[in-house]
């Protein structure tokens, strides 16, 4: 039995893409399992950074946290406000204890600081 061109090529077609197919469908299957998984490396790379001392110069990305008036506090999105004055951009994550000594704080070229 003579096959025309046409079939030929369309036979020769349908096997390239059933052999592309069985090769590539793990890869993709892969590949999107590690761009998943990149995704949520990065996403928790940033979850959780200190960043000193609350100042009201620095703007405060979701997930870090700061020391404000002897508490630490957590940034729950993009924020400026100060923590503790009714905002919901803060959580209070760590409680001033009652007994913990309170020292002053200074100011260094706009950068507070605990005295030592």
């Amino acid at each position: 039995m003579k096959q025309s061109p046409v079939e030929f090529g369309r036979m020769l077609a349908s096997l390239m893409k059933r052999f592309a197919d069985k090769r590539e469908g793990p890869l993709l299957a892969r590949l999107e399992a590690l761009e998943a998984e990149v995704a949520a490396l990065k996403a928790h790379e940033s979850a959780m950074k200190y960043m000193g001392v609350w100042s009201a110069e620095m703007p405060y990305s979701k997930g870090n946290f700061v020391t404000h008036s002897g508490s630490l506090w957590h940034a729950n999105r993009p924020t400026i406000e100060r923590p503790g004055n009714g905002s919901h951009d803060w959580t209070l994550a760590v409680k001033s204890g009652r007994d913990a000594p309170r020292l002053p704080e200074t100011r260094n070229n706009g950068v507070r600081h605990a005295r030592q």
